[in-house]
């Protein structure tokens, strides 16, 4: 949602959205390409062709990665 924006009202964006979901519980999901927007993020999926190759950040279990990404 950020790249017609410049990176201040991008900052201001996500941590506006942030706290939104934060306060109602939910979970927000977008794609960004500004490698400086992910700390915003909880967890990030990193994607090579179109397919996801690995997960940074925070699990709700144990795994380093997700079972569909086991082979």
């Amino acid at each position: 949602p950020t790249s017609s924006l410049d990176h201040s009202a991008s900052v201001k964006l996500l941590t506006f959205l942030k706290e939104l979901a934060y306060d109602h519980d939910t979970t927000i999901i977008s794609t960004i390409t500004d490698v400086r927007l992910q700390p915003f993020a909880n967890r990030v999926a990193k994607m090579k062709e179109g397919k996801i190759v690995m997960i940074v950040g925070e699990t709700s279990s144990q795994e380093s990665e997700p079972p569909f990404l086991k082979l």
